[in-house]
This record gives C-alpha cells, sequence and structure tokens, in this order.
C-alpha cells in the first residue's frame, strides 16, 4: 500500500474502534440513554483507547499487508492484535469496577471490533480484485474437458492471472457435464473453429490431449490469430505444478503422432524419491529435460553439471524453487569431479555429457575421443570408488554397428561399462531425438526462416 492508503486504513480503523465502543456501551445497558451519558461524556477514554489499537495494529505490521492476498494467516494476526489492543482495557474495566467503562465492553468491543476491521480489509481486497478484472483480460478456452483442465481452470482463475476462461472444449466427445467448476463445456473439438470466433477467443490452452488431437488443433485453428499454450508434460500435473508461468507454446514434439509409452511412477519413485541425484551434461537439452523429469519423484536433490554456465543458470533460473544446485565443471576433469562427488555423493548418476553432432566430431577426432570415452571413464570410476547406487549411461543409437566417429565414440562408452560392470549400472540407447539442439528440426527451422533451401546433411544432396 502507499503512505496515503496506510494514512487512511489508520484513520479508517480508528473511527471503527470508536464506534465499537459507543455500540459495546450501547449493547450492554440496552441503549439506555440516561445510563450511557456517564460513559459516553468521556470521550478521552474513548479516543485513546482508539488511538491505542491505532499504534498495536501499526507494531503487528497490519498497514504493511497486501491485503489483496489475505488468508488465515492474515485473519489470525488481526485477532492477535486486536486481542492485544483491548487486554488493558479490560484490565482497566474490572480494577475500576465498572467506573470506567462497563467490565464487560472490552470484551463486547472484541467481538465488534473484530468483524469491523476485518470487513475494511476484505472490502479493499474486493476493490482490488474489482479493479484487476476492469483491465484487459486475454480470453481463454482450454482444451481438454478431464483433469489437466480442471488444473489449469483453478490457477487461470485468479484474479491476478491476467485471463478469463470462457469455456472449455470436449477432446473426446463423450464428456456427459456441461460444465466444470461453473465454466461450460461449449462444444466438441470439431466445432473449434466456430467456437474461437464466436466467442473472441485470444489463446487456446491443451490439455492433456493425445498427439493425434493437438495435431487436428492444429489443422483447425490453421490461419487463425490466436496463441496456442500447451501444460507441461503429465509427470509435472501429477505433482501439482500446473501453473499460468508453466504453460508453455506448442512445441513440434507435441505433434508426433505415435503413442505414448506409459510411465511406472512407482517404480521410477522407488528409484528417485529422497535421493541425491547428479546429472552430467545439465545444459544440454535432452539432460535438461531429465532433469526436470527428474524433480517430478521428489529427490533429495539435483545436480546440474556442466561445463556451459549460461545454459546451466538459464536450466537454475528456470528450476528455481525446486531442490536443485549446480556445479560448473568439465567431466574430463578428474580433480573437479572428485570434488564434486566428495560433496554432494550421489546416489543416481545420469550421465549425458557427451559431444553428438556427427559431423562435427568428423573433423576433431581427438576431441571426440578425450570427451565421449575418458569423460565417461572418468565420471564411470567415480562412481564405483563412492559406491553411487545407480549409473545411467546415455548412448546413442549410432552406437550400432558405428559409421561415425560419434556413433564409435559411444559403442567404446557401451563396451567400458560392460568389460567394468557395477551394480546398477546401465546404459541406454537414444534415437533422434525430435528437437534437441543441432538435430533435423531446429535445423530445418532455421534454414526455412531464412528463406531456404531445406538441407538433409550436405547441401548437394537432391
Amino acid at each position: 500500500m502507499t503512505r496515503k492508503q496506510k494514512v487512511a486504513l489508520a484513520i479508517t480503523d480508528f473511527l471503527l474502534v470508536w464506534f465499537s465502543l459507543f455500540l459495546s456501551v450501547g449493547l450492554r445497558l440496552d441503549f439506555d440513554f440516561e445510563l450511557m451519558a456517564r460513559f459516553l461524556d468521556n470521550q478521552l477514554w474513548f479516543a485513546a483507547v482508539s488511538a491505542v489499537s491505532v499504534v498495536i495494529f501499526y507494531l503487528f505490521g497490519l498497514y504493511d499487508r497486501v491485503w489483496r492476498y489475505a488468508g488465515i494467516r492474515e485473519l489470525i494476526e488481526l485477532v492477535i492484535a486486536v486481542t492485544v489492543s483491548l487486554l488493558p482495557f479490560q484490565f482497566l474495566a474490572v480494577l475500576s469496577g465498572g467506573f470506567v467503562f462497563p467490565r464487560t465492553g472490552p470484551i463486547l468491543t472484541w467481538l465488534i471490533v473484530i468483524p469491523l476491521v476485518g470487513g475494511a480489509r476484505l472490502a479493499l481486497r474486493l476493490a482490488s480484485e474489482r479493479s484487476t478484472r476492469a483491465l484487459h483480460r486475454v480470453r481463454v478456452l482450454i482444451v481438454g474437458a478431464n483433469d489437466g483442465g480442471e488444473s489449469v481452470l483453478r490457477d487461470l482463475s485468479r484474479a491476478d492471472s491476467g485471463h478469463q476462461v470462457v469455456g472449455f472444449v470436449d477432446e473426446t466427445g463423450k464428456v456427459a457435464a456441461t460444465s466444470i467448476r461453473g465454466v461450460p463445456i461449449l462444444g466438441a473439438l470439431s466445432e473449434l473453429p466456430g467456437l474461437v470466433s464466436q466467442n473472441e477467443i485470444e489463446e487456446l490452452v491443451l490439455a492433456q490431449l493425445t498427439p493425434g488431437q493437438t495435431s487436428e488443433v492444429v489443422r483447425l485453428t490453421e490461419g487463425l490469430d490466436l496463441r496456442l499454450k500447451i501444460i507441461p508434460a503429465a509427470t509435472e500435473l501429477v505433482a501439482g505444478h500446473v501453473q499460468v508461468s508453466r504453460l508453455r507454446e506448442l512445441r513440434i514434439e507435441d505433434l508426433l503422432e505415435r503413442d505414448t509409452i506409459p510411465l511406472e511412477p512407482e517404480r521410477i519413485a522407488s528409484y528417485l524419491e529422497g535421493k541425491r541425484v547428479l546429472v552430467t551434461g545439465a545444459g544440454g537439452s535432452i539432460g535438461a529435460e531429465i532433469c526436470r523429469q527428474v524433480l517430478a519423484f521428489k529427490p533429495a536433490t539435483v545436480v546440474l553439471l556442466g561445463r556451459g554456465e549460461n545454459s546451466i543458470h538459464e536450466l537454475l533460473v528456470e528450476l528455481s524453487g525446486q531442490p536443485v544446485q549446480s556445479s560448473i565443471c568439465d567431466v574430463r576433469n578428474q580433480a573437479g569431479m572428485r570434488a564434486v562427488f566428495e560433496r554432494i555423493k550421489p546416489e543416481v548418476v545420469f550421465h549425458a555429457a557427451a559431444h553428438k553432432h556427427v559431423p562435427l566430431m568428423e573433423q576433431d577426432v581427438a576431441e571426440a575421443i578425450s570427451n565421449n570415452v575418458f569423460g565417461t571413464l572418468t565420471v564411470m570410476e567415480l562412481c564405483k570408488e563412492f559406491q553411487t547406487g545407480k549409473f545411467i549411461l546415455l548412448s546413442s543409437d549410432k552406437a550400432v554397428n558405428p559409421t561415425s566417429v560419434m556413433g564409435a565414440t559411444k559403442r567404446l562408452c557401451e563396451l567400458l561399462l560392460a568389460k567394468n560392470p557395477g551394480p546398477g549400472f546401465a546404459a541406454v540407447r537414444f534415437g533422434n531425438v525430435l528437437g534437441s539442439r543441432g538435430s533435423v528440426i531446429p535445423t530445418f527451422r532455421s534454414q526455412i526462416e531464412s528463406g531456404g533451401p531445406v538441407t538433409v546433411t550436405d547441401p548437394e544432396m537432391s
């Protein structure tokens, strides 16, 4: 609140306490003005009690609160402040034998002041919310009448979200209900273009749709002037992290029409919950996504390790408020990696640090071997020395009958793992990760944005 608002609220409190004192005397004496006159003539006491109350409220910080976001905690603080401000008055009334003020007067005053002072603050909150609603709010249609859609609705319904949810679209055509939390289900997916136009929709939020349904939404809205947002991964939804700030733009991988392989959350949680997890190469697209997924299973901490400070910093900012810490280190640096292991004593290690660009590694063979092979060997030996429970090497499908330097280095890493197995050591071969940095989709996008042509591996290929 501004200084003027604080002064206005303090004056309001002063008058409300004064009025409560008058009302309590009237209630105690059945509004017999002849009996009330003896107490009402001494207005100095009323002014003193009112002034003391305002001072106590100030000391309790009631004029520093943002009442727009007030809740139970603020209500409790208000009750305590009112109680403290009236206690001396109660003692005085009792000790004077009711001469200064009726002995039960302060108790009645307490019962009156709390709803009046609390009501004044509630009025502030309602006025603030009304003014917020008067501002432009983005008109949103949620595509998905399901648990994910309901979760998005709860968050977008906050007064400060800047959004107005107009309705839902039933993605299955089978929902029997006509509304969710009072917001209507306007129609089926096939009716989407008309619903967008009729309701002046500015933004669509896609909630837990299949890839096929997502592709259908993109097709139906092609050419329409609106933004498409999608809720995060299902694991984040399970963890209760769906927030306006986490809604993201639609990505190319969301359109991959392939059946999703269901996860086994209970089994995964048994590996990760409460564990200290180290992810090498966390600044890369694959390493970063592993960090996001791992955090959904409540680890004790996730250490983001990489040698690029900018990418690690960006990931730290994204994951702020979650149990993460960072370490800037090259996996080939044996002393540095040993210090990391001594500091955190990881129980699970995901080794994603590697050079993965096939054409570049054909030119820099020594660097590929040094980073991919010897870096892996360093991490693997430290895992054995520190008795790390799980070590997962992120390999590649290019390790199968390798025809490139990158593929050969990954195959060497797999052989090292096979020759020096540890308990819980494993390798996972990734295929082409759609949308990862340096992969075909970002390359095609860049070529299209620059006016083409679109090339595959070699510009001379036809």
